[in-house]
C-alpha cells in the first residue's frame, strides 16, 4: 500500500515539475519576443530618425546647392564637393547635370560671362559648344585635382575630341585666365591643366648658365628653363617682326655662348645695319670677330667652307660623325640686308652669287663639322631669304607673325604647334628644335643691354680680351 501512495506522489511531483518547466519555457519566450519587438521598434525609430536628419540634410543641402547658374552657389562648388558628404556630392552632381541639360534643351541658357571661374570650368564645354553625340563634355568632379590645376572633362556619348579643344586654347586662355593646356587621359577623358603663370619680364641670371649647353628661354608649359647641348644645336632660322623679342633671345643666348668659350673656336657677329646691336661684343673675346661690313662676308664664308672640307675629312678618317668642340658659329642679325642686296658690276653681282652658293653649301653639309649658322630676319620670304637656304635651316624660332603664310613658310605646317604664331605675345615663341626632336613654346629671359660687366661676367677669364687691347675697342 505505501509503494502505491509513493508511485503516486512521485507522479504527481514529476507532472507539476512539468507543468513549471512549460510555464518556464513559455515565460521566456514571451520575454524573448517581447525583447525582439521592443529591439525592431528601436531598430525602425532610429531608421525613422536616420531617414528624417537625411531629409533635413537633404533639404538644408538642396537649398544651399541649387547648382545651376547662381553665381554665389558656384563659387568655391568644386571644394565642397571634395569636403562633402556622399548627399552634398550627388546633389551637386544632379544639379551641375541638370543644368546642362536644360541649356542643352534651351529651356535655361547659361551666361557665361557673370559665372565664377569654378563655374566656367563646369560648364566650359558648353561654352565651347563642344557636343558630342549632342551632349555636352561633363566636368569629372571624382578624377579632377582643383589644388593641381588639373580638370578633367568627360564626354558620355563619344570619343572625346582633344583636337578640337586644342584648337580652342587661345579661347580658353583668354575665358579662364592664364595659359591651358589640354591632353588625352582616354578614349572618352581628357584633362585641362593650367600653365605655370611666368612674370611678363624673367630676368636672366648667371645660374641660368650651364656648361656646354645655350639657354633658349622658359618653356611655358613646364615654367622651367630649356637648354640645348651645343652638340646638338642646328642651324638656326629666327623669324618675326620688329619688337617682338628677337634682340633679347639673341642678347641671351649670347650669353650661353660667351660662357662656353672652351668649345668655341670662333664666334662671329654679323649686323649689316650698324653695327648697333651686337657692337658691345667685340671687345670681350679674341675668339669674338664682329662684322659690319658687307664685303668682308665673301671671305668668311669662302674660309669657312675650306674648315668644312678639312674637318670632314679629318672626321672620315678618324671614323667619327661629328665634331664635338671647336665649333665655328655665325649669328647673322638681318639676313635680309644680305639677301636683298644690290650691285651694278657683273663681277660684284657673282662675287654675291658666290656668298649665297657658299653659304647654302654651309647650311647643307657644315653641322657635322660643327659650323653652325644662325640667321634672324623679320619675314621668312623668299625675297629675304633662298628658300632652299632657308630650308636648311632646320631649328626654327617663331616669334609673334601676322600672317600665317609667313608662319608657315618656317615651319612647313602650323598643324601641331603648341600655339599660333599669329597669337603670340611679346618675348614668346615657337621652338622646333631640331636636335633634340622637340617642338616647345618658350619665353626669353631679359637681359639688360647696357650690363657691361654682366657681360664680361660670362666669359671665362682665360678667354677674355687682352686688357690692353680692350681698353682700344671697349664696347
Amino acid at each position: 500500500m505505501n509503494d502505491i501512495v509513493m508511485e503516486k506522489a512521485l507522479q504527481h511531483a514529476a507532472a507539476e515539475a512539468a507543468r513549471f518547466s512549460k510555464q518556464l519555457e513559455t515565460s521566456r519566450a514571451k520575454e524573448a519576443q517581447q525583447a525582439e519587438v521592443a529591439r525592431l521598434e528601436a531598430e525602425r525609430e532610429a531608421r525613422q530618425a536616420a531617414y528624417d536628419r537625411e531629409q533635413a540634410e537633404r533639404e538644408a543641402i538642396s537649398s544651399e546647392e541649387q547648382v545651376g547658374t547662381n553665381a554665389g552657389q558656384l563659387a568655391g562648388v568644386l571644394g565642397r564637393w571634395k569636403t562633402g558628404c556622399a548627399i552634398r556630392r550627388e546633389m551637386i552632381t544632379s544639379n551641375y547635370q541638370r543644368a546642362l541639360e536644360n541649356h542643352a534643351d534651351e529651356s535655361v541658357r547659361i551666361d557665361f560671362h557673370t559665372l565664377p571661374f569654378t563655374g566656367k570650368l563646369m560648364y566650359l564645354g558648353a561654352f565651347l559648344n563642344l557636343k558630342i553625340g549632342g551632349v555636352y563634355p561633363r566636368y569629372d568632379f571624382e578624377r579632377s585635382n582643383p589644388v593641381a590645376g588639373e580638370y578633367v572633362f568627360v564626354s558620355h556619348h563619344g570619343p572625346a575630341d582633344p583636337d578640337r579643344w586644342q584648337q580652342d586654347l587661345p579661347l580658353i586662355d583668354r575665358y579662364l585666365g592664364g595659359r591651358w593646356k589640354v591632353e588625352p587621359l582616354d578614349g572618352t577623358s581628357l584633362v585641362l591643366s593650367k600653365l605655370p603663370e611666368l612674370p611678363a619680364l624673367i630676368p636672366f641670371t648667371q645660374e641660368l648658365l650651364h656648361k656646354g649647353q645655350v639657354l633658349f628661354g622658359f618653356d611655358q608649359m613646364t615654367g622651367m628653363p630649356y637648354h640645348v647641348p651645343l652638340t646638338k644645336l642646328t642651324h638656326v632660322l629666327v623669324g618675326g617682326q620688329s619688337g617682338v623679342g628677337k634682340s633679347v633671345l639673341l642678347n641671351q643666348c649670347l650669353r650661353s655662348l660667351l660662357a662656353n668659350l672652351d668649345v668655341i673656336d670662333e664666334l662671329v657677329l654679323v649686323d649689316l645695319k650698324g653695327g648697333v646691336e651686337l657692337s658691345r661684343y667685340k671687345a670681350l673675346s679674341p675668339k669674338i670677330r664682329f662684322i659690319k661690313h658687307y664685303d668682308e662676308l665673301p671671305e668668311l664664308a669662302e674660309r669657312l667652307v675650306a674648315t668644312m672640307y678639312e674637318r670632314l675629312d679629318d672626321l672620315e678618317q678618324r671614323g667619327e660623325l661629328a665634331v664635338k668642340s671647336g665649333f665655328r658659329i655665325v649669328i647673322i642679325d638681318e639676313f635680309a640686308a644680305i639677301q636683298q642686296r644690290t650691285f651694278k658690276g657683273k663681277e660684284e653681282k657673282e662675287r654675291h652669287q658666290t656668298l649665297l652658293a657658299n653659304l647654302n653649301l654651309l647650311s647643307q653639309q657644315a653641322r657635322a663639322a660643327g659650323i653652325k649658322l644662325w640667321a634672324q630676319l623679320q619675314k621668312p620670304t623668299a625675297d629675304n631669304m633662298d628658300t632652299s637656304f632657308r630650308t636648311n635651316l632646320q631649328s626654327v624660332l617663331c616669334f609673334f607673325m601676322p600672317s600665317k603664310l609667313n608662319a608657315a613658310s618656317m615651319f612647313g605646317e602650323l598643324d601641331g604647334l603648341p600655339a599660333d604664331p599669329t597669337k603670340l605675345g611679346k618675348g614668346e615663341f615657337v621652338f622646333r628644335d631640331d636636335g633634340q626632336n622637340r617642338t616647345v613654346l618658350l619665353k626669353a629671359a631679359y637681359c639688360d643691354e647696357h650690363d657691361i660687366d654682366g657681360l664680361k661676367a660670362c666669359v671665362h677669364p682665360d678667354y677674355r680680351m687682352p686688357a690692353d687691347a680692350a681698353a682700344g675697342d671697349a664696347p
